[in-house]
């Protein structure tokens, strides 16, 4: 059987939607592959990428890629009308800024980790301005322009990243492997453990399942 590319949603009323199959959820895919629908296939997997390790006050994260080899936090405020949304911005170099928005709790959310090329760092998160503008509410939680908006200690990244690994690495030996073990697999093999092991730790994608295999995959070492 030949690899999936997309997967096409018909409704009643005719119209339709459509997404890439390796953007889809790991579980999922297993799935529909369980139900002679398609070949099992590995999320699409491009390590030439930036991350961002968010967590929220509560202890929850999840993370998110950036389509670049470098990125900067920039800015992040959350919206309020009827319900609450973060914009989370991200300089990447170019002529204009990514724009992520956070629906989970946006308020909530405690630090951002950026791990590019130029390695890992950390802002914390907290309220520094309330615009108020008609029926809108805007809270300002960082801004790169701001002076009093700073990255922690280097060392402070570096050690949030370095726990994670150290989780992943215990969960590997718990299954009896090295982290060399790992490396050896191949990507048919490493992708459903990874997403048993990330449920684990309690670590979640927030948009794509892809990211996160590669946030963990980096993590790992893999080349």
């Amino acid at each position: 059987m030949s690899l999936p590319k997309r997967v096409i949603i018909e409704y009643d009323d005719g119209s339709r939607k459509e997404t890439d199959f390796g953007d889809m959820e790991w579980d999922l895919g297993r799935s529909l592959a369980g139900r002679g629908a398609s070949a099992l296939s590995h999320p699409s997997v491009q390590p030439s990428k930036s991350f961002l390790l968010l967590r929220w006050k509560s202890g929850w994260q999840e993370v998110l890629a950036v389509e670049n080899r470098q990125a900067d936090f920039f800015r992040y405020y959350v919206i309020e009308r009827v319900e609450e949304i973060g914009r989370l911005v991200i300089d990447v170099g170019g002529s204009y800024p990514e724009l992520f928005l956070v629906r989970r709790l946006p308020g909530e959310l405690e630090s951002t980790v950026v791990i590019d090329d130029n390695g890992a760092r950390m802002y914390r998160l907290s309220e520094k301005a309330l615009l108020r503008s008609g029926d809108t509410t805007e809270h300002l939680f960082y801004d790169k322009n701001d002076d009093g908006c700073v990255a922690e200690d280097p060392s402070e990244a570096e050690r949030r990243v370095n726990d994670l690994r150290s989780s992943l690495t215990r969960e590997l030996s718990g299954r009896g492997l090295a982290i060399q073990d790992f490396l050896a697999m191949g990507i048919e093999e490493r992708i459903p453990l990874l997403g048993e092991i990330s449920a684990s730790i309690g670590l979640r994608a927030m948009e794509k399942q892809s990211d996160l295999i590669g946030f963990m995959e980096t993590l790992l070492g893999v080349p």
